[in-house]
């Protein structure tokens, strides 16, 4: 029986005794691959227990194998309960291995505590993750192997099994911290004979011990050095010189792990300890970070650690809070503060208004927010629209303003609202400022900081106004850092004096942000053939070569470098790398007319067919004629709209055309309204019926559930999501029902199962076993299902 059959009718099912299932139909329940009881997101309260409490022990393990059920506590405790009173290994390791049951403390702590070997010896040699109080009660009764993976060996120097503990105190790959090597000799004098240990792997001190220990048999030094080893001074010496594991993992993950490992392993500890060894040694980033991430640290040491290391502190110790915005930071390090807090935590624990009316100084919370804003979300959408409200109310497109706050930010103090407050009250001074020009040519970096970044940011968050008003009075090296990292606007394109220096930013203007002039105008915009050549090899400095698509679009390429810069200039482009691999068609009819003798009359001959092609009646021809609609709808076209839709309006173009048109930038609003309307021929002809007003019952009956559109996407399914048919519509007409079934969630079933099949476990028999060759609708499958039996 097909396992996503069954799935739909278990969890639907309202049956409350499943033995008949169970002793004579239990091959409805299993599969060859993973059975429904594994794969099923929704079964049966009673069947759960039917199975736990049963005999069937092939079954109980597809139940520990199901990652969605044991989402309820309920039936993650009846799970656990059935495994740890099971003595088969096989049941234990299923257990181990679902991931829901064994995030759970409660259920790691009860596994932890059972004392079966089994079970430790599993969680040791998995990748389970246990805390170190956990790994300590498990090895109290474990005889689990020895590995090179500290998160495994290091709890078992608890172990009371001697020659356990040898093993690890003397396996090569196997690394101890001094209070890890001292636990292992109390484990080892407490349970057997320390005379026959190897003590040549040991420290030097623990060697020591251990051999006044053999000599006296007096265990006064080593208890000693062990409370102090596992005690806060103990932690100190491992904070700086951690013990990592071996493994796939970057240094610096291990390292905090490390840091994490010898803070949560210890109780009470001594925070003036702690304090003090700081200042006479002080701990790294990472060390810091782990120790502001402790719940009892005193407030006061947590701000210190966070003020000497802010990028790993706000990262990975306790979550930033505002409040942390407001304390008595250092002037020389408040900048880099900010930046960390407010690059970790906005969106957590601090708001768009903190970052606004708290954060100091302005320039470093500004520039935080334009190099990580990706990372935000929402909450930089909110700062976003915020910081808008307060640059168009003090700034608006006064340059005075602008200059002021250009002017002012570095050395400002302030926070961003303070900063455009003051500079609102110079909005109306008399004239245009002249902005300062930058000396040397503007430098081209990927990554803004510092002020450049800081006014980007503002920039972004001004109105078009400010754009038109300010671009022809900004000097070059913001012009370039806004052409490449702003927010696009299409009041830039009016701009064509920009200057020289920024010039090839402009006409690189990234698409990705927005509307932008198009690959072929940006090559246009070139001065000299140079530039042009450089451009198509290289890019805009943020993408690769400036893809133009189509062969008509390409020859509009080709026929701007002959008009401008000659055949010669036209004949060197159809040599360059992405020509020679992307411009195919286009290149071959290019190089074709360049052979001909007379040359002016095949500049002619390109001149009219891109001028026809291009234009109006060309445009219109391409939708009427071309069969490849999908990949016209991507080339590089500046798609005359008016002459389209007028077209379309004289002589309707195909629903295919009308459907691409429909997604292309800067479609009329009639267009894509009318697509809606219209369904493209790769539609399953189920849908077009139903659009038509076809009777949904007959289209139902006459088009199996299974049958897909072009795209390969179940036709039923499409028409469900557009509200065009019901599940009960489904469930009356549709077949086949294996097909209908295996696109049916269980809650939708529900209903009619218990209005047909019921508490009927002999019905349920019959209807998954008719099923295969059933040739009805659901409806009636249950319907027959219920009478028969």
């Amino acid at each position: 029986m097909n396992n996503d059959v069954i799935v739909p009718l278990l969890g639907s099912a309202v049956i409350t005794d499943w033995s008949r299932v169970l002793d004579g139909h239990a091959d409805l329940l299993t599969d060859s691959y993973r059975g429904p009881l594994e794969t099923a997101r929704v079964l049966p309260i009673s069947l759960i227990k039917a199975v736990l409490g049963g005999e069937r022990p092939e079954l109980l393990l597809d139940l520990l194998a199901n990652q969605e059920i044991g989402k309820d506590p309920l039936i993650g405790d009846l799970l656990v309960d059935a495994a740890l009173s099971n003595l088969d290994d096989k049941i234990i390791d299923r257990l181990l291995a679902n991931g829901t049951l064994i995030a759970r403390s409660d259920v790691r702590e009860r596994l932890a505590a059972s004392g079966r070997v089994a079970v430790l010896r599993s969680m040791f040699g998995g990748y389970t993750r246990l805390d170190l109080r956990l790994r300590r009660i498990a090895a109290a009764a474990s005889e689990a192997e020895v590995t090179s993976h500290r998160q495994t060996s290091n709890a078992l120097v608890y172990s009371p099994f001697p020659q356990q503990v040898s093993r690890i105190l003397t396996h090569p790959s196997v690394k101890l911290t001094r209070a890890e090597q001292l636990r292992g000799l109390l484990s080892i004098h407490e349970h057997g004979d320390l005379t026959a240990l190897d003590r040549s792997g040991l420290e030097p001190t623990v060697s020591e011990i251990a051999a006044q220990l053999i000599t006296t048999d007096d265990d006064t030094d080593l208890r000693r050095a062990l409370a102090e080893a596992e005690g806060t001074r103990g932690a100190i010496e491992e904070l700086h010189e951690p013990i990592l594991d071996d493994g796939w993992e970057s240094g610096p993950v291990k390292r905090l792990r490390a840091h994490r490992d010898t803070l949560d392993v210890r109780e009470d500890l001594d925070w003036e300890l702690l304090r003090e060894a700081d200042r006479t040694r002080p701990f790294g980033e990472l060390a810091a970070a782990a120790l502001a991430s402790m719940k009892d640290i005193p407030e006061d040491f947590r701000l210190a650690l966070l003020g000497r290391h802010p990028e790993a502190v706000a990262k990975h110790g306790s979550p930033v809070d505002a409040s942390l915005l407001t304390a008595d930071w250092p002037s020389r390090s408040r900048a880099k503060i900010t930046r960390a807090l407010v690059k970790h935590g906005l969106g957590v624990g601090v708001s768009a208004e903190d970052v606004l009316h708290t954060a100091k100084p302005a320039i470093a919370a500004l520039e935080i927010t334009l190099s990580t804003r990706d990372s935000y979300g929402p909450s930089w959408q909110e700062f976003q629209t915020a910081l808008a409200d307060l640059v168009g109310r003090h700034l608006g497109d006064s340059p005075n303003a602008w200059l002021t706050v250009a002017s002012r930010m570095a050395r400002f103090g302030g926070t961003i609202g303070e900063l455009l407050g003051e500079a609102a009250d110079t909005r109306d001074g008399e004239g245009d400022a002249t902005w300062p020009a930058v000396k040397g040519a503007p430098k081209i970096s990927g990554t803004l900081s510092g002020r450049r970044a800081a006014l980007i940011c503002l920039l972004n968050a001004a109105p078009d106004s400010a754009h038109s008003r300010l671009i022809p009075l900004l000097d070059e090296q913001t012009l370039r850092d806004l052409f490449h990292r702003g927010h696009h606007r299409d009041t830039w394109r009016a701009h064509t004096d920009v200057p020289g220096r920024a010039q090839d930013a402009w006409i690189a203007v990234r698409e990705s942000t927005g509307p932008a002039p198009g690959p072929v105008q940006r090559l246009a915009a070139c001065e000299t053939a140079e530039q042009h050549r450089k451009l198509m090899l290289t890019g805009d400095g943020y993408s690769y070569e400036i893809v133009v698509r189509g062969r008509v679009p390409q020859l509009r390429v080709f026929l701007d470098v002959w008009q401008r810069f000659g055949a010669t200039a036209v004949r060197e482009t159809t040599e360059l790398k992405p020509v020679r691999a992307f411009y195919t068609q286009s290149r071959a009819q290019v190089l074709e007319l360049l052979n001909r003798e007379d040359l002016d009359a095949a500049l002619e001959e390109l001149r009219a067919e891109v001028e026809w092609e291009t234009g109006p009646d060309g445009q219109t021809n391409a939708w009427r004629t071309r069969t490849d609609l999908a990949e016209l709808s991507k080339e590089t076209y500046d798609w005359d709209w008016a002459a389209l839709e007028a077209a379309h309006r004289r002589t309707p173009f195909s629903p295919d055309a009308v459907w691409r048109l429909s997604r292309a930038q800067h479609c009329p609003a009639s267009l894509v309204k009318e697509a809606e309307t219209i369904l493209p021929s790769r539609i399953h002809r189920a849908y077009t019926k139903l659009m038509a007003g076809v009777d949904v019952a007959k289209v139902l009956k006459d088009n199996p559930a299974d049958s897909s559109d072009s795209k390969g996407r179940r036709w039923i399914r499409v028409a469900l999501d557009a509200g065009r048919i019901t599940w009960d519509d489904v469930f009356q007409h549709a077949h086949p029902v294996s097909a209908v079934l295996r696109m049916t969630p269980p809650e939708r079933l529900a209903p009619l199962m218990a209005a047909t099949i019921g508490d009927d476990p002999q019905a349920w028999i019959l209807a998954a076993r008719m099923v295969p060759d059933f040739p009805g609708s659901v409806a009636e499958l249950l319907t027959t299902a219920a009478a028969a039996s």
